[in-house]
């Protein structure tokens, strides 16, 4: 009896061992691979106008005016709103980017006739052009485009001057002076059917929507 009783203290006694330790293993094949990061591809929208690269600016303008006005220049000021077109770009004249845009810039000043002889010889003046522009050079400092349109001129009611429609061509530089903000320099020249001439010259500042 004795020694049955030892047998089962000694078989109550003994504890099992724990096992090896179980090490966690990932296989390569459950790892989940690191997505590529994708390239932007160029664009390839045709619409009309893309408003999400659009700008719009503010100036400051000095307005001259041909020999038959017999006028001095005057200071005025303007607005400018362009978007780039890459129906015009792509679709119709086929660049690969959409270096062709639609710009409206509006133009407010006066006048002063040095006509003694006229009733109302002076008056405030606007301008509304509707037109195309073409980039010729854009880097990450500077900017120059080319503008063409129909303008529209308002003389308010100024003695021997007559609204109406006339050709205009000018040139857009820029210099950023950071993203999105540029500084801006535009002459240009809107001339009639009669072949009067006005002359502007604006200095401003242009913001990348």
């Amino acid at each position: 009896m004795i020694t049955a009783f030892l047998i089962l203290a000694a078989v109550q006694s003994f504890e099992p061992s724990a096992g090896p330790r179980r090490v966690a293993v990932v296989q390569e094949g459950d790892e989940k691979p690191t997505p590529l990061p994708v390239e932007k591809q160029p664009s390839t929208s045709t619409a009309w106008l893309d408003f999400s690269n659009a700008s719009i600016g503010l100036h400051v303008t000095r307005i001259a005016f041909s020999t038959d006005f017999v006028a001095d220049a005057h200071l005025g000021g303007g607005f400018l709103a362009r978007a780039p077109s890459p129906w015009l770009s792509q679709k119709v004249v086929g660049l690969t980017g959409d270096d062709l845009g639609v710009f409206i810039d509006l133009e407010f000043g006066a006048i002063q006739r040095d006509f003694a002889a006229l009733a109302d010889d002076s008056g405030g003046i606007f301008f509304a052009t509707l037109g195309i522009d073409a980039t010729l050079f854009k880097s990450e400092s500077w900017l120059a485009q080319l503008q063409v349109g129909g303008q529209y001129g308002d003389f308010g009611g100024v003695d021997d001057l007559n609204n109406g429609f006339a050709l205009l061509l000018g040139l857009n530089a820029g210099l950023r002076l950071f993203t999105p903000l540029w500084l801006t320099a535009s002459p240009q020249v809107s001339v009639g059917n009669g072949g009067d001439a006005v002359f502007f010259l604006s200095f401003g500042l242009q913001f990348d929507l």
